[in-house]
This record gives C-alpha cells, structure tokens and sequence, in this order.
C-alpha cells in the first residue's frame, strides 16, 4: 500500500509523521510518501499513481488543489462547492476527488468547545477559507462575515458560499473589522500572516480586541508555530483559543478513513502530531490549509 502527499514544496509538511504512525498502530503494509511536482509535471505524477495499482490515494496540497479538480475522474458534491480537493481516493480504476478539510474544521471546532452554529468571522479568502466557510454555512451558521486585505476577495467568497446558500453574510478589508468582530462569536484566522515573525505582531495587535465578546471562540488554522500571537492576543482578551493542530489531525484521520477502510488511530496520531510539534521539527511556518489540510 502507498499512500503519498503530493504538492510544490512538500517539505514542510507535518501529515508524515502522523499517517506513519497511524499504519504502525493498525499493523499495516503501508508506506506514506511525499511526492514533490512542480505544476508543470503535475498531470504527469497523477497519471503515474494512477497507472500504479499499489497507490491507494494521496493527498494534495499547495498549489495544487484546484489543478486537480480537472485531473479527477470524479469530484464529490463537497469538493466541487469549495472548489479544491484536498484527499484523492482510488476506487477501481477510477481516481475520485475529496475534500477533507471542511468537515476536519468542523471536528477540530467542536473538540476545541467551539459553536460551528454560532455567528462567525473568517479572516482571510484563501483555499482555506473557502474550506472553513463553506463547512460553517453547511453545519448551519447564523452568519459568516469573511474579511480579507482586497474587499473584493471577500465579496466573492460572501456571494459565493454564503448568500448563494441562503445564508447571511458581509464581506470586509482586515482594517475594517470593528463591527464584525463585535458579533462574532467564533472568529477563525486562515491568513499565512502569523507563520512570518516579522508580520504576526503587528497583524494580532491590528485587530480590534477590545470589541470581542468574551468567551468568543478564536482558532488560528496556522499549527507551526504552534502558540501564534493571534491566539496570545485571543487569549488575552478572554477568548477560548483553539491551535491549528486539530484541524490537521481530523482533515488527515478522515482522508485516512477514505484510503483504508479502517478507523484511524486518532489520539496515535494526535500524540504524533504534537511529538514533532514540541520536538522543534519541522519548518518555521506552516497552516493546515497548505501543507495539511491538504496534508
């Protein structure tokens, strides 16, 4: 059995260390493999797992998530609203695009005692974003209010994955948050700005913390570093704080699920996860919406 992740860089990425140990916990014949490919040579390598019958699927992460939704022969209902695919499963002959990273968000929110229900605001309009929006819309959010650095970004995220769903919803600039961050009740950080030490301070000390409610719900998709200044300042101001680990973890379980057939090894993998986390591997940024939400 392969089982790979696949992108441009791959490096980075922190889904080995937890799939590894997940096929050693349920004693399986297994190997997971990161497959670097520059776009250029990416309809190349997915037709060279898809000719080799011992690949039972792969991850895909940056930049690669919405080329593939044209190199699939099949795109589940979820993966085509998102508009990325973060998981490919082999079913026979056939290659079938999924999208683990919403319902992952959705599992690692709930786990942190936060309320996918509640009124919402994402910062950000990347592929993460649409990931965390589309599940927040889904599971049956008040509102969703998406703020971005070019309001346009924003409005089309807002036009289409919220108001398209019937759902409320604004589109704002990142310095324009006064009003949305007074009524949100969950807020969720999708922006790479707190990976780069130079660019995180001054971002979490920009937003407006003297209007969050208490006891609001913050989560930073970012996992490397691990305590990023968003979650300090969150903290700080009374917020339940939630690390972008748990995204990570139930993004990658599902997709394991997906390949295997069997239940993964969820706390094997967590304790993998936060090994390497606390170990000082790995790089010096990274947010589940690069190298693992796609993994």
């Amino acid at each position: 059995m392969r089982l790979l992740l696949l992108g441009w860089p791959v490096g980075h990425s922190r889904s080995p260390s937890m799939h590894r140990a997940a096929l050693a916990a349920l004693h399986l014949d297994g190997t997971y493999e990161l497959l670097p490919a520059p776009p250029e040579d990416l309809a190349e390598a997915v037709e060279a797992m898809r000719r080799d019958p011992e690949v039972l699927g792969f991850n895909v992460t940056v930049p690669h998530k919405q080329a593939m939704l044209n190199l699939v022969d099949h795109v589940e209902p979820i993966a085509a609203s998102i508009g990325a695919i973060n998981t490919v499963v082999r079913q026979g002959p056939l290659l079938i695009g999924a999208n683990t990273d919403a319902e992952g968000f959705l599992r690692a929110l709930r786990e942190g005692g936060g309320d996918p229900e509640a009124p919402a605001l994402v910062l950000g309009a990347g592929g993460a974003a649409r990931a965390v929006v589309a599940a927040l819309v889904r599971a049956g959010a008040e509102r969703v209010d998406i703020a971005a650095r070019r309001r346009d970004q924003a409005q089309e995220l807002v036009e289409a994955l919220v108001l398209k769903a019937g759902a409320k919803g604004e589109a704002r600039t990142l310095d324009g948050l006064t009003m949305a961050f007074g009524r949100a009740s969950t807020i969720v950080q999708s922006t790479s700005a707190t990976m780069d030490p130079e660019a995180a301070r001054p971002f979490a000390e920009g937003l407006p913390w003297e209007m969050l409610i208490p006891g609001t719900t913050c989560m930073d998709l970012v996992y490397a570093p691990l305590d990023t200044t968003f979650l300090a300042r969150a903290r700080a101001a009374g917020a339940n704080g939630i690390d972008g680990l748990g995204m990570l973890l139930h993004q990658g379980a599902l997709a394991f699920e997906r390949w295997t057939g069997k239940r993964p090894p969820l706390e094997v993998m967590r304790e993998a996860l936060y090994e390497e986390s606390y170990s000082g591997a790995g790089p010096a940024g990274t947010t589940s919406s690069d190298p693992s939400t796609s993994s």
